[in-house]
């Protein structure tokens, strides 16, 4: 009977203590010039056009700047594609983003070795440069 009852608090415990995780707000903007305008998906949705920047901005900037495409991304796994007005994938990538009590995670796998993702992060702020 002992170890029934400890193994269920034990059981509770573990439950207890796994939060889960949070989001980012998240901003997207490319430093690869580009004649044509591309367009940011996020898990198959279409997010907008992907703004090319000179220099990506901090993180303290990225709210207060018009030129570069906010998205809320929720914690875990998501799709990232950048398309051509075609349709066309031109870019992408798994990113993988957790938040939990004061500690954060971002990982990018891209498809292709040319591509490349730079990350900026501030607490719940993210700041995502697409290079291709």
């Amino acid at each position: 009977m002992k170890v029934i009852l400890i193994a269920m608090v034990a059981a509770m415990f573990a439950m207890g203590c796994r939060h889960p995780s949070m989001g980012f707000r998240a901003y997207f903007c490319t430093t690869s010039l580009k004649a044509d305008k591309h367009y940011l998906y996020i898990d198959n949705v279409k997010q907008g056009v992907l703004p090319v920047v000179e220099s990506v901005p901090e993180v303290d900037q990225a709210y207060n700047n018009d030129g570069i495409l906010f998205a809320a991304l929720t914690g875990g796994k998501h799709t990232v594609e950048v398309k051509d007005s075609g349709g066309k994938v031109i870019f992408s990538e798994v990113l993988k983003v957790r938040r939990v009590a004061g500690s954060a995670s971002v990982s990018s796998i891209v498809k292709n070795p040319a591509w490349d993702t730079r990350v900026k992060v501030k607490d719940d702020q993210l700041v995502l440069a697409l290079i291709y």
